[in-house]
């Protein structure tokens, strides 16, 4: 199952031009393990975690990640976006867990937080300044385009992308989570 749904989104990226260098970073990283062994800031409603340790379990995860590239504060008023991800569910009722993870430029956690403060969301939201996040996952790309990405109970990576505004993926995702 999971080298259809590597082709059908090989295919799907190919289709919309991507490039050689882009698949290859694909398939590097599809099937991987993602780690979730470290110390982390956690915003979750109005409350705030400094040293939130997070570890793996055995959940099915939709994985954002934000990287200090890209405007933090800008992406905080896109979260409202992932409430939907929350309503998929496996055969076996199982939730997908949204794990949303800001790595904001430095000196700009501060901001951030203050921004979250704003928005009221059902899931955390983790700040990881100092990038332990991508230290212990050196096998992500580079290429933003690739932060998203949904994990099956192993924490492997068995689709990447980013559904929200893409009905063609949102159905893939759809498909994929009833069968993990």
């Amino acid at each position: 199952m999971s080298r259809y749904i590597f082709s059908l989104v090989l295919a799907i990226c190919i289709c919309s031009g991507c490039t050689s260098d882009l698949e290859n970073q694909m398939k590097k990283f599809s099937g991987s393990r993602v780690a979730f062994d470290m110390t982390l800031t956690r915003y979750f409603g109005d409350s705030l975690d400094m040293q939130y340790r997070m570890t793996a379990d055995s959940t099915i995860k939709f994985v954002v990640l934000y990287d200090s590239t890209e405007c933090s504060s800008c992406r905080v008023n896109t979260l409202g976006q992932y409430e939907d991800i929350r309503t998929l569910s496996n055969e076996r009722g199982e939730k997908v867990t949204p794990i949303i993870i800001f790595s904001p430029a430095m000196g700009q956690a501060g901001e951030l937080k203050k921004e979250l403060r704003l928005h009221e969301l059902s899931f955390p939201i983790y700040i990881d300044s100092c990038r332990n996040f991508n230290k212990i996952n050196t096998q992500i790309p580079v290429d933003r385009r690739l932060h998203a990405v949904l994990l099956n109970r192993n924490n492997e990576v068995v689709l990447i992308g980013n559904p929200v505004n893409n009905p063609q993926l949102w159905t893939l995702y759809e498909n994929t989570v009833k069968t993990l």
